[in-house]
């Protein structure tokens, strides 16, 4: 069971990366070095896959001259995959200004590591065996040479994921590519299970205690992540003609309309009470679907906001900015920024005090060129707003902190509580 399943996961991983390498060339793309790093990448994880499965090590220990050499040669190979995710992740754009000092700095890393791992394995003079973590976790030498092994793996992994968080809130991001980057990340969170069975493992060696790991997890959780990460960066490629048949449509038509649902649901928490400041923005129409009333409420929504422009506080985002302590170009930062700008309109319109514009520099945290590029983007945008309007604390700050003072204090009051 455990041979089928990372022979297998070795064939999918390399139809990945061929179908990575036609795809560009189908298109006509040029040959960045991106690509071909990520080709590279899913590569050398097939070969790791292959060359880790139970029958590969079996039948290497007739050949090999050093004990676990084929298990040395198939870590490196994960490593390098590794690498190739550090790479990918130092040459984004407006990452690294010199990405080429910091990818020779990564590569010196990797070398030294697999050389380091290549002395401890020599030296601790191990025989041939197919149930490494087992047989030797409890060896300082052999715990050291894991650790640098995990910990390199982990480094890569996390950074590639924090890559794929950064490129899920760009505006060229399709619901496809989205929809790939969820996937890439499931995978990822697998191969962070399989470290920590390992780590568990080799734990008990040291104590003693009865927490191992069941043996096939050995196999199953890295297989499950390289399926994964494989499925995901070439999600944009096989997914799209797939969508194309009718089948597909009729199963996914439930899963768009649920989503439709949701957005709805989130966005009613903020159109409500702008609403009810501004009732005459409301289009009565009698009969109008699910995707229809969404974009509905976005215009009212919009047009609420262009008619409090006049009273929103000009430090409302600079207070909150201060206050969560974000960068501004994340996109969960973009929406309490906007939420707590409606925030103080809403209360300065309640209380009748309009805001005169100053001369002074404004920063625009709100940048809905980057983070819009459908109608369901900006719907799905709206919604974290809304989340943002009713439960974040930084925008109940602001109001707290920019709350104005009206004419009659009742009315002040009354308009700082709601």
């Amino acid at each position: 069971m455990n041979n089928y399943l990372s022979y297998a996961g070795a064939l999918l991983t390399m139809a990945a990366a061929a179908t990575k390498y036609l795809a560009a060339r189908r298109s006509g793309r040029p040959r960045t070095r991106a690509r071909q790093f990520l080709i590279l990448g899913l590569l050398l994880l097939s070969a790791a896959l292959a060359l880790g499965a139970p029958a590969s090590l079996q039948l290497a220990q007739g050949y090999e001259a050093v004990p676990n050499l084929a298990r040395l040669i198939g870590d490196v190979l994960a490593m390098g995959a590794a690498y190739c995710m550090l790479v990918l992740s130092t040459m984004a754009p407006g990452r690294d200004p010199h990405p080429q000092r910091r990818i020779t700095g990564h590569a010196a890393v990797f070398l030294v590591g697999a050389v380091t791992m290549s002395f401890l394995l020599d030296l601790a003079n191990t025989a041939p065996t197919t149930a490494f973590v087992a047989t030797y976790g409890g060896d300082p030498l052999i715990d050291l040479y894991l650790a640098i092994y995990a910990g390199y793996l982990s480094w890569g992994m996390v950074t590639f994921h924090r890559l794929g968080r950064r490129y899920f809130h760009a505006p060229s991001t399709t619901i496809i590519a989205r929809a790939g980057f969820r996937v890439t990340q499931l995978g990822l969170c697998f191969g962070y299970l399989w470290l920590l069975t390992r780590a568990i493992d080799v734990l008990a060696q040291h104590t003693g205690w009865p927490i191992g790991t069941p043996s096939i997890g050995a196999t199953v959780l890295p297989v499950l992540c390289a399926w994964l990460v494989a499925s995901g960066v070439t999600f944009p490629e096989w997914m799209p003609p797939l969508l194309r048949s009718r089948t597909a449509w009729h199963l996914l038509r439930p899963v768009a309309h649920l989503r439709v649902l949701v957005a709805l649901a989130l966005i009613t928490l903020l159109w409500r009470p702008l609403v009810r400041a501004f009732p005459e923005v409301v289009v009565d129409v009698s009969s109008c679907g699910g995707a229809a009333m969404l974009y509905r409420r976005v215009i009212e929504i919009r047009d609420v906001q262009l008619r409090l422009a006049p009273y929103v506080h000009p430090d409302a985002q600079l207070v909150a900015a201060k206050r969560s302590q974000r960068e501004p170009t994340d996109e969960h930062s973009l929406a309490v920024f906007e939420a707590a700008a409606l925030a103080t309109g809403l209360d300065a319109f309640r209380a009748r005090r309009e805001h005169p514009s100053t001369d002074g520099p404004v920063v625009d945290y709100v940048d809905h060129d980057r983070i819009v590029a459908t109608p369901f983007d900006e719907a799905r945008h709206l919604a974290a707003v809304a989340v943002a309007f009713r439960f974040s604390r930084t925008v109940r700050f602001v109001r707290r902190s920019l709350c104005p003072i009206a004419v009659h204090a009742a009315a002040a009051v009354a308009s700082c509580r709601s």
